[in-house]
């Protein structure tokens, strides 16, 4: 067992490194998505009112055709 304590430290000792690599990779990337999510964020800022009033538009004109129901004349 004497002749494997080296292997065995430097197998933990590798371990703990890969580790930190991948907690330091995950910080990284997620500071590199703030930008995109905050750019996300400012376009649907800028494009929600005018989804908002073609959503309005979509149901004024859904509820006109209920009122026709089906009668052309009104139309």
């Amino acid at each position: 067992m004497a002749a494997h304590e080296n292997l065995a430290a430097g197998l933990i000792g590798g371990g703990g490194a890969l580790f930190a690599a991948w907690v330091a990779a995950n910080s990284i990337v997620q500071q590199m998505r703030l930008p995109l999510l905050a750019r996300e964020e400012d376009r649907i800022e800028r494009e929600g009112p005018g989804a908002r009033d073609s959503i309005a538009l979509i149901w004024a004109i859904d509820d006109e055709l209920r009122k026709a129901n089906g009668n052309l004349a009104q139309c």
